[in-house]
């Protein structure tokens, strides 16, 4: 009945997808599409039921072929196990929800930050707070909520690169009152590190340039804060020179005299998540994500870079980025 339906060049039936979590239902509707193609026997499949029960879900796609075997007109039916690809559309719904709620979250830090770090800055600045609690409580308040609010950007800032929606934001500006803040934030933690902190601002390189101001100190931020951690004595330099590659290019590289990277080591720092387990990196960085370098990585390139991070680094000697 079915069959005598469909025009005789038609080669493809039907074609349908269905859902099966048990085997019960799989073989009602199987037994009602054969049915509809005017087919009774189905003992050829039993050994498929058989199979298709061990799961809790799969999902069958059918396809119906009108052929012919000795003159005879007959019915080929095809089953596709298509689970996979299902599986497939779910994991990337699921992937997409992850991000979303990230990108959502980091949303929310980054509003009680915002209003945090205004209010130190204030308390700073009056006459009445005694200069003691300023250098010794505020100010380090206010430079680790900055470096929060660092991290907080890096979280959002890798949801964005995966949903392609990063963009930058291109003004001139004062590189090197932008430098001088940044190292601002950090001159505590390196006093009480006993480092040297420093920066070696070449007199041939403008202090005026066109960027994003703030994606350029967020890559130097991750900079120093890789350098700091690993870093026990000796110094941190930030270093700004013309490149001798590129004319009207500028190299931005921080080096420090910390314990340095394997060679081995190396290719792993901009990958996703790409945190060095080596006992002694795992030791003074334990809470690290691995989302820094391979954020900043990113950026880099959207800044006008076309090679990316360059990475010099003797183990035991300290890293230049």
């Amino acid at each position: 009945e079915y069959m005598g339906n469909q025009k005789a060049e038609d080669d493809i039936v039907e074609n349908v997808v269905i859902q099966v979590n048990s085997l019960t239902s799989f073989g009602e509707e199987f037994k009602r599409m054969l049915r509809l193609a005017n087919r009774s026997q189905n003992s050829r499949i039993e050994g498929f039921l058989k199979a298709a029960a061990e799961f809790e879900e799969r999902y069958l796609e059918f396809d119906f072929k009108k052929v012919y075997l000795n003159n005879s007109e007959s019915l080929l039916i095809i089953i596709k196990d298509v689970s996979h690809l299902k599986q497939v559309t779910k994991l990337r719904a699921i992937d997409q929800y992850k991000d979303s709620l990230l990108a959502s979250v980091t949303h929310e830090l980054r509003t009680p930050l915002n209003c945090i770090i205004p209010m130190i800055n204030e308390a700073i600045k009056d006459e009445s707070v005694s200069q003691d609690l300023k250098e010794n409580s505020l100010k380090p308040s206010v430079n680790s909520a900055k470096l929060l609010m660092n991290i907080v950007n890096d979280i959002l800032d890798y949801s964005r690169f995966k949903r392609n929606k990063l963009k930058l934001n291109w003004e001139g500006f004062d590189v090197y009152e932008k430098l001088s803040e940044i190292i601002k934030l950090f001159e505590i933690q390196c006093r009480y590190k006993g480092l040297n902190l420093s920066l070696d601002y070449h007199r041939s390189v403008p202090r005026i340039m066109s960027g994003d101001k703030d994606r350029l100190g967020q890559v130097i931020i991750n900079f120093l804060s890789n350098a700091l951690k690993f870093t026990a004595k000796g110094g941190i330099k930030i270093s700004v020179y013309p490149s001798g590659k590129e004319e009207g290019y500028v190299v931005f590289q921080v080096s420090d005299t910390g314990i340095g990277i394997k060679q081995e080591h190396l290719q792993l720092l901009f990958t996703e998540f790409g945190k060095l387990e080596a006992d002694e990196h795992a030791a003074l960085n334990p809470h690290g994500v691995g989302l820094g370098l391979m954020i900043s990585n990113k950026l880099t390139f959207l800044l006008g870079a076309k090679e990316g991070i360059q990475v010099a680094s003797e183990y035991g000697n300290g890293t230049d980025f």
